[in-house]
């Protein structure tokens, strides 16, 4: 089961390989902190890349990071990462020479 009653569901994307790509109205922390309760390792490290895709998606979207362009739409960590924290760094400077202007 995907999810149960009352329980939010976003799904971001789909593909054959790695499966649907989605974010459950859980706290991924808590989830984490289960697993390794349970010496699950696997199921932890399953879920970890997964959110990180899923975060750096919804982070470079919101941001207006210059993602590289994939006609199949699958945009995987490797291909978020760097336009995004490029991009957030420059928006941190942007904010910092504005806020030196108004002082």
């Amino acid at each position: 089961m995907l999810a149960g009653p009352n329980a939010g569901v976003l799904l971001t994307s789909w593909s054959v390989d790695p499966g649907s790509v989605f974010e459950a109205d859980e706290d991924i922390w808590n989830r984490l902190e289960d697993d390794l309760a349970q010496s699950d390792l696997s199921s932890a490290a399953a879920c970890t890349p997964n959110y990180l895709e899923f975060l750096f998606a919804e982070l470079a979207d919101d941001l207006g990071a210059e993602v590289k362009f994939r006609s199949e739409g699958s945009y995987d960590l490797g291909a978020l990462w760097s336009p995004t924290i490029d991009c957030c760094f420059r928006l941190l400077g942007l904010a910092g020479k504005s806020a030196a202007k108004i002082e």
